[in-house]
């Protein structure tokens, strides 16, 4: 059983996917209209899957509260389902990392693009400053820390994480392993997409390299999905690629990554 949530809140489109021209509720019904999250639920005529629309055309929804924000995740705890998928837009926004930060597995999708590679690793910097920043806001030290670690490189007076750890130790050696044990949990995951040949991949690697040397964090290729025009096809068709066509390269190696990170959510658990 399995909830899709459309949670670009400023651009939600996610129901054309499904053929859908228009939803009947939205989270502006669940935020606004109290209605219950279990009743914002949408039929996309494919079993066990459901739909919630984040209804584009309210201004309003496009920045909620972060109050707001919290209420939505905790009511989408509290459905009957397995999985929830949280489809979210592109960008920094804090409606986009506040919503990465909490799920469970984080997938970042980037291109082999030098633009896409930059903006992939620019969104993991600022989704885990984002995240410490909560979890430490009234922690002045690793307040200021962060801070200065998020000035341009010629500007600031440390260059990676490594040296704010080390502050850290200097002043409070269990505030370090406290801080190290955030860094360990904050596990996002790459797929890189229309890859053209099999040499791309290697310019992905940079964002893992980047993002571990400078940010001592853990970052996993899960797969690639290679260009695929079937992929076009079935976005003008309103339909889901693996519905359209199941037997695809590109829907074998969907189910390749799901594979993947299933096996992972296994070894976890």
């Amino acid at each position: 059983r399995v909830v899709l949530v459309d949670a670009d809140l400023g651009g939600s489109n996610l129901h054309i996917m499904f053929g859908l021209r228009s939803t009947q509720y939205t989270l502006n019904d669940f935020l606004h209209l109290h209605m219950p999250m279990q009743d914002i639920l949408q039929d996309v005529n494919i079993e066990n899957v459901k739909l919630i629309s984040g209804a584009s055309a309210i201004l309003g929804l496009a920045n909620p509260k972060y109050t707001q924000k919290l209420k939505i995740i905790n009511h989408l705890l509290k459905l009957d389902t397995d999985y929830i998928l949280l489809d979210l837009g592109a960008g920094t926004s804090y409606n986009v990392l506040d919503f990465f930060s909490v799920a469970d597995e984080r997938l970042v999708v980037v291109t082999p693009e030098p633009t896409s590679i930059q903006s992939g690793y620019g969104f993991i910097k600022s989704a885990l400053f984002r995240r410490l920043s909560r979890v430490y806001g009234r922690n002045n030290l690793v307040c200021k820390l962060l801070k200065e670690l998020g000035k341009p490189k010629s500007v600031r007076s440390i260059e990676s994480m490594d040296d704010l750890l080390g502050r850290l130790e200097e002043s409070n050696g269990n505030l370090k392993e406290r801080f190290l044990n955030q860094l360990s949990e904050f596990n996002p995951r790459l797929i890189v997409n229309m890859l053209t040949n099999q040499s791309e991949q290697e310019s992905i690697a940079a964002v893992k390299l980047v993002a571990e040397k400078y940010l001592n964090i853990k970052v996993d290729i899960m797969g690639s999905l290679f260009l695929d025009p079937l992929v076009r096809k079935s976005a003008k068709a309103m339909s889901p690629l693996l519905v359209e066509d199941p037997y695809s390269s590109s829907s074998r190696e969907i189910g390749n990554i799901v594979q993947k990170m299933l096996e992972s959510e296994s070894e976890v658990n």
